[in-house]
């Protein structure tokens, strides 16, 4: 009896992997194999997304300097006939279309990313027509060097 039944083991083992032989030669593994695959570049893709988006909260790649008085005072002499006006409110929401990341649609999931200059500068001429809409290349980039610090 304990031979018969380390026979019908070995014979079950035996079936076992024949059939895995068998099903790995067939068509059905290979739209197994493309579905699995399919199902676990979504779910790495899904985390890089999340990790990206928790990187962009806690180590954010613009560093947002302590205070923006001195970047402030240079943009009202620049441009005083924006700028000379701004509330706090007004400095906070600028400071925030350029330091702030939003969330872009890429794929089928939303990454945070910093706006680009030239989104910045579009959605500058869309709320302050006169005088961004007016601005040469030249005098943008007096702007950022400005908005960014390089003339602290």
């Amino acid at each position: 009896m304990k031979y018969v039944l380390n026979l019908v083991a070995l014979a079950v083992i035996g079936l076992v992997i024949f059939g895995v032989m068998r099903f790995k030669k067939s068509d059905a593994y290979y739209t197994y194999r493309q579905k699995l695959d399919d199902i676990t570049s979504e779910g790495s893709e899904y985390l890089e997304v999340k990790k990206h988006n928790i990187k962009m909260d806690y180590g954010p790649g613009r560093d947002r300097p302590i205070t923006f008085v001195k970047r402030e005072t240079l943009l009202r002499e620049y441009l005083p006939m924006v700028f000379g006006h701004f509330s706090d409110e007004e400095w906070k929401n600028f400071w925030e279309i350029v330091y702030k990341p939003v969330p872009k649609k890429k794929g089928d999931y939303r990454v945070k990313q910093y706006r680009s200059h030239s989104e910045i500068e579009s959605i500058l001429r869309r709320a302050y027509p006169n005088p961004f809409t007016y601005l040469k290349p030249e005098h943008w980039k007096v702007f950022w060097k400005i908005v960014e610090g390089e003339y602290d």
